[in-house]
């Protein structure tokens, strides 16, 4: 709550245009949701817990209960469905109309604008030292980070493509595959293009993986400061609408 609202209200504050304050009716239309989830779950488990039931009753409940939690594998409690939202990691504003996808239409059951970036590892380019993406991105901020996985070439055009936009991290981020290139510095408006490359890992799918991108695809991803996708760009791009889209997402 407090990441979702207060980037919104500085964002307000900062910017003095009346019509920036609108974003701050899209906090009732993603946080209100959540807040419903965590009530009426908590009602049920107190319910659950405090209900009186007869002795006997009681204490096959119970037993079952230590026989479940003694064979079950470590992790696996609470559920992958509650987890998520409980801890944050599966929380998603994707149907509340809030944060957008262009281009391309996301194949079933992939990343989608709405859903938390996910917080694999990276290599910055020639470095061996490898950091969970989100602590790359930085603390929270009130600006947007633009992130692009695939092409590098792409990344650099929709670099050039956001020149001048306000409200935009310094920093692009670019996702390459292992054995890329060294990316040119932009000679743009002075932000910083940053070539990441991904550390294998056998226990998740990588970030191509969940975008569901194919051999060559790319996808540019506006990261809000809460970490959530304000836009999720597929395929091809023309850069005003790029750019266009990019302005609109930032201030939903």
């Amino acid at each position: 709550d407090a990441a979702n609202l207060g980037c919104k209200l500085a964002l307000a504050i900062r910017s003095g245009d009346t019509s920036v304050a609108g974003s701050l009716l899209t906090y009732e239309k993603e946080r209100r949701p959540i807040a419903e989830w965590v009530l009426a779950n908590t009602d049920t488990n107190f319910s659950r817990i405090t209900k009186g039931l007869p002795p006997m009753l009681a204490f096959l409940r119970n037993c079952v209960i230590r026989i479940i939690l003694y064979f079950a594998p470590d992790g696996s409690f609470p559920p992958p469905s509650h987890k998520g939202k409980m801890f944050g990691t599966g929380i998603s504003y994707s149907g509340v109309g809030t944060c957008v996808d262009y281009g391309t239409s996301p194949p079933r059951g992939t990343l989608v604008a709405g859903d938390r970036l996910p917080d694999h590892n990276y290599r910055v380019h020639d470095s061996t030292q490898s950091a969970d993406l989100h602590s790359l991105l930085g603390p929270l901020s009130t600006e947007c980070t633009l992130v692009v996985v695939g092409d590098p070439e792409v990344g650099v055009q929709a670099t050039t493509a956001v020149s001048g936009i306000p409200d935009l991290a310094k920093k692009v981020y670019i996702i390459c595959p292992e054995g890329t290139p060294p990316i040119p510095p932009n000679k743009g408006d002075g932000r910083e293009v940053v070539q990441l490359t991904p550390e294998q890992s056998l226990y998740s799918k990588s970030l191509v993986d969940q975008l569901g991108l194919k051999l060559k695809d790319t996808a540019i991803l506006l990261v809000r400061p809460d970490t959530h996708l304000a836009m999720v760009h597929r395929g091809p791009f023309e850069a005003t609408s790029l750019a266009s889209n990019i302005k609109a997402a930032a201030l939903r």
